[in-house]
């Protein structure tokens, strides 16, 4: 996650995405290593290009510069994200 990040958009740091439509409907959860307050949180990935993630849903705060989340690859649908919303 790079400085910039909103709690409706995330700028990748390192590395590439797919673009879209490939990522759309797949979801993101936060690690919590940097904003304890995201740790956990998931959310659909509702739209991307290759640097940069909407959620479908803001996340409860912003995401600060090294911020690390992980992307599972299964449709969202397939394994539901915990509240909070």
């Amino acid at each position: 996650m790079t400085a910039g990040a909103t709690v409706s958009s995330m700028t990748i740091a390192a590395g590439a995405l797919t673009a879209e439509p490939a990522l759309v409907g797949k979801r993101v959860r936060f690690t919590g290593n940097v904003t304890a307050a995201l740790a956990n949180q998931c959310r659909m990935i509702w739209m991307n290009t290759g640097t940069v993630v909407t959620p479908g849903t803001d996340f409860s705060v912003a995401p600060a510069n090294g911020d690390t989340f992980t992307s599972k690859v299964q449709p969202y649908v397939s394994e539901r994200c915990s509240p909070p919303w």
